[in-house]
């Protein structure tokens, strides 16, 4: 009896200095680390067809499916991309970004992501938000745009999660060609009395039969001795758009700039025009002389003769 007494006593005495030593000791608590997932990271362009020099959106998405927001990088970027060849920033690129506090950088043909924050997820579904950019071509052609995985450069708020996309985003533009426009022109009438005037009439035409043409300017220059009128009685069609036409009086040259010509049709543009010396003068306008948003221009020169005669001539 006298035995257990003592082993229960011993007990008691080392399960007390273990109470003690406890007491006194700060034994660290490891939190575990945050589950995590991986951010998804696609790429698409809207519309996905566009004729040549028109425009498309090119937007990417980032898409948190975790409990936290994630933190991306100022450097190196976020994300960043580089267009594919023959692919370019459209003027303007209203580049823009919905991922809170981030910036967009558009260098060359790289788009970039500079810090920024992407939503958590929550009770209304994973966390995402959204680069874009204008982008256009002049060049007809199918082309693809890749996103390789890990191009995302992000963390946890607390910067000790790296995250990242695991899987590539590929996306494609068509470019339709454009049917190019065709260029003629006439007077009205082609003979005159030294010092009357004549209408010249320049009509650009709209070949293609999908889309409209847009930015088109040219110069007409005068032959030499043939000059705008005094009332230059510059005019021009519906079909022009809202062109500015410059038509001096006394001057050699009519350009038009920044017509708009609707698909399958044509815009003309007349102006008066006279001479002091009497001669037969030909007006030409040479090939490529047509500049248009799309890259398309007139393959051939157009030409009219215009006589202008010394009074009393028979």
């Amino acid at each position: 009896m006298r035995k257990n007494k003592y082993s229960l006593l011993r007990l008691l005495l080392v399960i007390g200095f273990l109470l003690g030593f406890l007491t006194q000791t700060q034994i660290p608590i490891v939190k575990a680390q945050e589950a995590s997932f991986p951010a998804q990271v696609n790429n698409f362009f809207t519309p996905t067809t566009i004729g040549s020099g028109g425009t498309s959106v090119f937007t990417i998405t980032i898409t948190n499916p975790n409990s936290f927001p994630l933190t991306l990088s100022t450097l190196p970027a976020g994300i960043s991309n580089t267009l594919p060849s023959g692919v370019t920033f459209a003027s303007p690129a209203n580049a823009a970004t919905t991922c809170a506090g981030g910036s967009v950088s558009t260098f060359g043909t790289t788009i970039s992501l500079i810090g920024g924050t992407v939503p958590a997820a929550g009770t209304g579904g994973y966390g995402i938000c959204s680069i874009t950019v204008n982008v256009t071509s002049t060049t007809a052609n199918t082309y693809y745009n890749t996103i390789e995985a890990l191009a995302l450069k992000a963390t946890d708020p607390t910067g000790t999660i790296n995250i990242t996309n695991q899987t590539p985003s590929s996306s494609n533009l068509v470019v339709s060609s454009i049917t190019p426009p065709s260029l003629s022109k006439s007077f009205s009438s082609n003979t005159r009395w030294v010092g009357q005037n004549s209408t010249l009439t320049i009509r650009i035409r709209n070949n293609d039969l999908n889309y409209d043409l847009t930015q088109v300017s040219l110069t007409d220059n005068l032959p030499t001795n043939v000059k705008i009128a005094g009332t230059p009685g510059v005019t021009f069609t519906s079909n022009c758009g809202a062109p500015t036409i410059t038509a001096s009086s006394g001057s050699s040259f009519i350009t038009v700039s920044n017509a708009t010509i609707p698909k399958n049709t044509f815009c003309d543009v007349s102006v008066n025009v006279t001479s002091d010396i009497a001669g037969v003068y030909l007006n030409t306008i040479p090939a490529r002389a047509i500049t248009t948003q799309q890259g398309v221009t007139n393959s051939s020169a157009a030409s009219a003769p215009i006589n202008f005669q010394s009074i009393g001539m028979t």
